[in-house]
């Protein structure tokens, strides 16, 4: 029989970006191509899910091991729990002696490892790091970030996938400018620093609408848009994927993600391969995956005022959300499209067995 590639991450059918990076894998068959078997260590909040659940993943992977199915564990990581999470994945796999990997996606993973992480903690996820078969990082710089962290591990670079069609997909013209955030409903994603940026917005389009997309605490995001007067601007649309994404993505004028953290940002890859301009925030990865000017603008993050001025510029020049719209389908089908990302997940897979098995 042959041995799969065992996969361990967040639930595949709920918000985030790990979930969509992977159900972007399975989606197009790259699981099947692969022989991947994917398996869910979270699901939901609360310790007593959390640990069935994790029980449940360690069990399953003890049953493939003694089947002898099991050629190498991937297991996606952010930070915090998520991390702790997967670096019991890798316990288990030195324990049974089975090759793992850590595939990296928090934007805060350095503050976690530096202001959060005590000296033992510090050495746990330099172990977990360097006795691995290889960290995956999702652009040069968060690999060079994370080599400061862990020298002696075995780095490697893969971006995250997007779906990109055939063209660009028609717009829809909605009767009134849009714009369109996609991300949880808190601070560090930069929703706040967006409500805050608004009223200048809407002195120069009045019938502006900003559709906000995502999970978390939807009463706080309320709350807040009503202190600011703008809550008749605002649409709140909860966690979207699939038709309902595509949608709102083809109805909107530009993609804001101000974020004080991030990794890379998914939803400038979304943004992109519908031809729609982004503003966001110049943290994290971002600048690797966007140029400012070229594909939308780059502000710096908790500033409203840059924020606000950018959106003005960008709603009132039509010619060039074109142009930067166009100009980001375009970057991303050459360099971010899920086929190219999964030839290269799959060349890294034949690398490292090759590796594993000298």
């Amino acid at each position: 029989m042959e041995r799969s590639i065992v996969m361990v991450g967040d639930n595949i059918l709920g918000p985030g970006g790990i979930a969509s990076v992977v159900r972007t894998y399975r989606d197009i068959g790259f699981f099947d191509r692969a022989n991947v078997i994917y398996l869910s260590n979270y699901d939901s909040p609360g310790v007593r899910r959390q640990l069935s659940v994790m029980v449940r993943t360690c069990l399953a992977i003890l049953a493939m091991w003694l089947n002898n199915q099991v050629a190498l564990l991937h297991v996606h990581a952010a930070s915090r729990g998520s991390f702790w999470r997967a670096a019991i994945i890798g316990w288990l796999a030195r324990l049974i002696r089975i090759p793992y990997v850590v595939h990296v996606h928090s934007g805060e993973f350095i503050v976690f490892f530096e202001k959060e992480c005590g000296r033992l903690g510090k050495a746990l996820v330099r172990s977990t790091l360097c006795r691995s078969a290889g960290v995956i990082c999702v652009t040069p710089g968060w690999k060079s970030k994370l080599a400061t962290i862990a020298p002696d591990g075995q780095y490697a670079c893969l971006p995250n996938p997007v779906v990109v069609p055939e063209g660009v997909p028609p717009r829809v013209d909605a009767r009134s400018p849009r714009l369109l955030f996609l991300g949880r409903l808190t601070e560090k994603k930069g929703l706040f620093d967006l409500f805050q940026a608004i009223p200048s917005v809407l002195a120069k389009f009045p019938d502006l609408i900003l559709v906000v997309a995502g999970d978390g605490d939807r009463g706080r995001a309320e709350q807040a848009a009503r202190d600011l007067g703008i809550e008749n601007s605002v649409v709140f649309e909860g966690w979207i994927d699939g038709v309902r994404k595509d949608s709102c993505l083809r109805e909107a004028s530009v993609v804001v993600l101000p974020s004080h953290f991030e990794a890379f940002g998914v939803a400038i890859l979304d943004a992109m391969a519908c031809g729609v301009p982004v503003v966001a925030t110049r943290v994290g990865g971002i600048p690797e995956v966007m140029v400012d000017g070229v594909h939308g603008y780059l502000v710096p993050p908790r500033d409203p005022v840059t924020l606000s001025a950018r959106l003005i510029a960008l709603l009132g020049d039509k010619e060039g959300r074109s142009r930067m719209g166009m100009a980001g389908y375009h970057h991303v089908r050459s360099n971010y499209s899920a086929q190219q990302v999964t030839r290269s997940l799959t060349e890294f897979y034949v690398a490292l067995s090759s590796s594993v098995e000298r």
